[in-house]
């Protein structure tokens, strides 16, 4: 028996962060959790994660330049800020054809937008709009949330200037309308 038997189903925290030398790497089975940074700044090239895993925590394949191929599955339910932030992947989807302008991964996350509409229609089925999903997004002016959202996450509008309306919310968390003209108040049950 393993000494760190607690964390066996998790991947900790900083466990690869740096390692440049690392370009692939085989995410075990029995994995739930993928811990804060733990794959930052290496050099994995692709990643497949297994059915097991719940949670992506904050930044946890952060400034992974060359992770170009990635795989999420249905299971995951939480994905922390800036956790595919400076990949390969996420990169060259914002920078990419077709006419989806929203990145849906996992169990309903939305993860990223790259539209420049004014009104925006959040998909049905999206279960959660992710971190920081809209920040900067100035342009938009409304937002119409489907009934399928349970939860907004950290400063997913942040910056928003000219957001005046959000239709369909029943959860908000704190910071969500940072920078809007939303005010949290107006969400309060």
């Amino acid at each position: 028996e393993s000494s760190n038997s607690a964390d066996d189903d998790s991947i900790a925290q900083r466990k690869f962060y740096k390692q440049k030398n690392l370009t692939e790497y085989t995410i075990d089975e029995t994995i739930e959790k993928i811990g804060r940074l733990a794959f930052s700044e290496s050099g994995l090239k692709a990643i497949v994660i297994p059915d097991n895993v719940t949670e992506i925590e904050y930044g946890a394949f952060m400034s992974c330049a060359n992770l170009a191929d990635v795989t999420i599955p249905d299971t995951v339910a939480a994905i922390g800020t800036k956790a595919f932030e400076g990949t390969a992947w996420l990169d060259s989807w914002k920078k990419g054809e077709g006419d989806d302008d929203f990145l849906i991964v996992g169990d309903g996350i939305l993860l990223a937008y790259r539209g420049s509409a004014e009104h925006v229609e959040i998909p049905d089925g999206v279960k959660q709009i992710g971190s920081e999903v809209f920040k900067g997004h100035s342009e938009i002016l409304d937002v119409a949330v489907p009934a399928s959202v349970e939860k907004i996450c950290a400063e997913a509008f942040r910056n928003c200037g000219s957001l005046t309306g959000c239709e369909g919310l029943r959860t908000v968390v704190r910071g969500a309308f940072y920078g809007t003209q939303i005010s949290e108040d107006d969400f309060k049950k």
